[in-house]
């Protein structure tokens, strides 16, 4: 099973592959952007395995209940930021949907590297 720490690499990776695809708006974006939404819901699904198996998380219930809590908001930003960007609003609107992208892709770094500071040292 995939460590928690190279689970969020590729989550924050495919945010930056979208935000790519969409400020280059070229043929074939819809596809593009597709395929990191896919990325992204597949790696997010891998986490929640993750996290129940990570025997540093067995150990430390506290900070397996902070991770989760911070994976639901996580997850719930991301559903309503698909929901809200249907290809047609993101073709309307290319800056306000990267500007979103950004803010979505900021949180995420921002939870990995809480997550790489918090478990590292309980290897």
């Amino acid at each position: 099973m995939p460590e928690i720490e190279d689970i969020f690499d590729r989550i924050v990776s495919s945010g930056a592959a979208a935000a790519a695809a969409a400020k280059k708006n070229e043929p074939g974006l819809a596809r593009k952007l597709l395929q990191s939404r896919m990325a992204y819901n597949d790696e997010s699904a891998k986490l929640l395995h993750a996290v129940k198996a990570d025997a540093r998380l067995q150990k430390n219930p506290e900070i397996a209940a902070q991770l989760n809590a911070q994976i639901s908001q996580m997850r719930v930003q991301m559903g309503r930021m698909q929901a809200k960007w249907r290809m047609q609003a993101i073709e309307a609107d290319l800056a306000t949907y990267l500007a979103d992208v950004a803010a979505v892709n900021r949180s995420n770094a921002a939870l990995r590297d809480w997550v790489k500071a918090t478990l590292g040292p309980l290897r």
